[in-house]
């Protein structure tokens, strides 16, 4: 909470507002006052540029009830009312496989990535569970589509289930390039993908 000064805030917001503007994104509201009713904000975005900045981050889909940095589950609690007593139940699994999600600013949600664990040397032997890549659900959304279009769950694996540097490339090639197929760096048709840079 002590990074939300004044200070830093007019700093985030001012950089933000150049940003989408020197980018094409948008424009800056007249003065007038003639926008106000069109848009919220000081930044007039122009048709279909809200699909296209993305805003990502990561979480912990631990099963232990363990308290990582990346968030995690709460363990369950069963009882009854006429009976006393209950206790959290919680798997005692040490596993922590990551989950990335996200949405565009226009409220799209981007396919969820999964980050698993694998101790496979190689590509080649690194094996999911069927179940589990049978339970993940694709989604219908348009982001930089000419129309709504099935966009696939992904999956990634490392020793740690965690987003590295290595991990976020890929996460980027396989899922969040082809939201936008026709990227291109001219205005109109850039992309903004706003991650964070911790804890990892």
């Amino acid at each position: 909470m002590l990074w939300t000064s004044f200070g830093n805030l007019k700093v985030w917001f001012s950089q933000w507002e150049f940003t989408a503007t020197s980018l094409g994104f948008g424009r800056l509201k007249k003065r007038d006052g003639t926008d106000d009713h069109l848009e919220e904000g000081s930044v007039m975005f122009f048709t279909g540029q809200k699909k296209r900045i993305l805003n990502l981050d990561e979480t912990d889909g631990s099963l232990d009830n363990t308290k990582g940095k990346r968030g995690g589950r709460l363990p369950l609690v069963f009882y009854a009312k006429d009976i006393a007593g209950g206790s959290p139940a919680a798997s005692k699994s040490s596993y922590t496989p990551t989950l990335i999600c996200g949405s565009n600013a226009d409220g799209e949600a981007t396919p969820p990535r999964f980050q698993l664990k694998s101790t496979a040397q190689s590509k080649t032997r690194t094996c999911f569970s069927i179940e589990f890549i049978a339970r993940c659900k694709d989604i219908w959304e348009t982001f930089g589509h000419n129309k709504r279009t099935l966009l696939p769950c992904t999956f990634g694996s490392n020793e740690k289930a965690g987003t590295n540097s290595v991990e976020l490339e890929k996460c980027f090639k396989g899922s969040m390039l082809p939201l936008c197929p026709d990227i291109e760096n001219v205005p109109g048709k850039r992309v903004i993908a706003k991650v964070d840079s911790s804890p990892g």
